[in-house]
Order: structure tokens, then sequence, then C-alpha cells
């Protein structure tokens, strides 16, 4: 019978982003109160700041290690390795991983493993990031025991920028799987129409992340705003946690093109199920992403998503039809019409969405058989463990 797993998850700061959110659905799984607890998250946070979900991570019987990335870091990492006798260590950062892992075969961990969230580009490095990037890329090949991509797109991205991985055996897609439970009776929240004070005849469009640059939300509110002349009955909901500066930047904008009223920055919530569920269309131009799971969540829900053309989504249609998807590049104009066709369309029924959840490789139930004969693979029934590859 295989011991008890400690997993050490690694990410910059637990806040609410997707990936982030799909770790908290694996733990709730793996660790709620009804389930058989036979493996155990803890969590480093790089930045060494306090997370908004660390209290939920308390609360399901993990930890949080605040270890900021200064002069001190390697030992202070290296010391919690092997005080707490991790089985595995699982890193988020994408490529800075290689650093972390050499750091976990120094601490004899047996299951060092690097997580692929992103499409990104590394293009435009000054020249000692690309040395950086080819040093990490290095230590990875050494001391990573297997590389997890989130989507065929991430894997192909990753082994463009590390050809030396092309062929290598410890290299596998896994897509992040949602939790069908959060489906079954959308989490209770609060009436958006209420909150806004909205009219019940207004109709209801969102964008689910955080304000970043690369989620484009210059782009969303262009296209709102031809949509504004088209149907005057459509509001705006951003939802996701920002910078104080570029919440400014983005209301400035928003007050330019006369959308002051029209155009409602949440920041993050914790009922955004809900809120997807009571909107009629999700616009998602990001310039990249791994596997969007703000897209995959309304999707489950039966939003109709008008997506830029990138990799993930395009994996996320062969299996939800309701998403239509355009080249970021193409004018705000462009993209406005295709919303405005989504819109005047009906929109699936829920439970036809959940169906296709439940039958799909991002149901949670499929892809944590994955995960779990992936960080068990060294581990002998006895809980012995043999070390390097």
């Amino acid at each position: 019978m295989i011991k008890q797993l400690k997993i050490l998850h690694i990410f910059g700061k637990m806040d609410r982003g997707g990936a982030e959110m799909r770790a908290m659905d694996m733990m709730e799984k793996l660790q709620g109160p009804d389930s058989l607890r036979s493996v155990l998250f803890d969590f480093v946070s790089l930045s060494g700041q306090d997370g908004d979900l660390d209290p939920k991570i308390q609360s399901l019987g993990g930890r949080v290690f605040p270890i900021k990335l200064n002069w001190l870091f390697p030992w202070r990492f290296y010391r919690l390795l092997r005080r707490e006798k991790y089985d595995v260590v699982h890193s988020h950062v994408q490529l800075f991983s290689g650093f972390l892992l050499l750091l976990a075969a120094w601490a004899n961990v047996p299951v060092r493993l690097a997580h692929l969230h992103t499409t990104g580009s590394r293009h435009g490095l000054s020249l000692r990031r690309r040395l950086q990037d080819k040093l990490m890329i290095h230590w990875l090949y050494q001391y990573a025991t297997s590389l997890v991509a989130v989507s065929r797109g991430a894997l192909e991205n990753f082994t463009r920028q590390a050809p030396c991985f092309n062929g290598d055996d410890r290299l596998r897609m896994i897509y992040d799987g949602v939790n069908v439970d959060h489906f079954l009776s959308v989490r209770f929240g609060r009436d958006i129409f209420e909150e806004l004070k909205l009219p019940r005849s207004a109709r209801i469009l969102i964008h689910v992340g955080r304000t970043n640059p690369v989620k484009n939300h210059e782009k969303i509110i262009g296209v709102f705003q031809k949509l504004c002349d088209i149907d005057s009955s459509l509001h705006l909901v951003l939802v996701g946690a920002s910078e104080p500066e570029r919440k400014k930047f983005l209301e400035e904008m928003i007050r330019e093109k006369g959308l002051s009223g029209k155009v409602t920055l949440l920041g993050a919530r914790t009922d955004v199920h809900h809120l997807l569920n009571q909107a009629q269309l999700m616009i998602f131009p990001s310039h990249y992403e791994g596997l969007p799971g703000a897209v995959l969540e309304a999707l489950s829900l039966g939003v109709p998503v008008l997506a830029s053309d990138l990799p993930g989504c395009r994996e996320l249609a062969e299996h939800f039809p309701w998403i239509q998807i355009l080249p970021v590049e193409l004018s705000d104009d462009q993209w406005s019409k295709q919303a405005a066709l989504i819109l005047q369309g009906s929109a699936p029924e829920a439970e036809r969405a959940l169906q296709i959840l439940k039958s799909s490789p991002f149901n949670l139930e499929n892809t944590l058989k994955d995960w779990m004969r992936l960080w068990s693979h060294v581990l002998s029934a006895d809980g012995a463990s043999s070390r390097d590859r």
C-alpha cells in the first residue's frame, strides 16, 4: 500500500490565477472532507508574500511557505526540502523551474516535475535573459524527472524553446481539469443585476482574468465600444485582480471611450461560476495562453466564448462547439461583428455543456488519474523511493 504522498507546489504567489485555481481544484478533491487524504499539498510562494488563497489552503490541511527570491533563498528552500522530506516538487514557474529542480535533486527529492503553463514567446529578451534561459533549460534537462504541459500548444512551444527535449520520454501533456461538482449546481453568489443596479433587460458580457497586458483588456474595451453601437442593452463586467496603476489606466480608457456606467471592474471574486452563469458572452482576446481556465469554465457552463486564435482555444473547440475563434490581429470592428452574431444566436443548454465536460479530458476525475500515476511512479509499495533518473 502506497504511503501518503507529500507534494510541494511552487508558485510566484497564491492568488486567484488560472494555474493556482486548478491546483486548488486538485487539492479539494484529494484533501477535502470526503477524500481518503492520500495526498498532502504544501506550497512555496516565491514572492515571499501572503496570497488570497492562503486561508483556503490552510483550511484543507496544507501550508504555505513564503520564501522570497533573494540570496538566502537556495539555503532556505533546500533546508525546507530536507526537513519536510517531500516525495514530489511540482514547480509551476516555467523555465525557472530548472533552478528549483536542481535544488530539489540536491535535497534528494525523488519526483521533480516542471509544469508548463504557457505558449508565450521568449523573443526580444536581453542577452542576459537568453543566457539565463539556456542555463535553466540545461538544468531542466539534467534534473527534471517529468515535464508536463497543459496543452499540446504549450508542449510544442516548450520544445521550440528547448529542442534538446524533442523525443524525450519525460515530456507529456495533461490537460488542466475542472471539478464537475462545481457545475452540478452553480455556486451561490450575488445577483449581478442587483449588485450593479442594472435593468433585467441588460445583457452581460464578461471577461475573467488578471488585468495584466497579456490578457489584452484594451481590445476587450475597444470591441465592447463597437458592440454598444449595435446594442445599447449591453454591460461589460471585468473580473480579476488588478494592480492599482493598471486599474487606473483601464478606468481612464473607459472614460475616454464614453463607456462610464457601461463597464464594471469587479476585481477578484470568489463567485466566478455564478457570475459566468449570468453572462451571455465571454470575450477573451489574450495574446497567449497555455490552456485558458476561465474559457474552460465558461464553456462548461454553456456560456458562448469569442476568443483569440491560440492553440489552447483551438483544443477546447475540439470538444465545445460554442467557442468561436478569431485572430487577435483582426480589428475591433471585425471582432464586434462576430460577437454580435453570437449574441443573436441561442446559447447551448447547460445540461449539454455538463455532459460534454464529464466525458472530456478536462474532467478533473480523468486528469487526477494521470497526475497520481505521475506523482507516485517512483514510489514503491512500501513507500521507499529511487532517487535519480
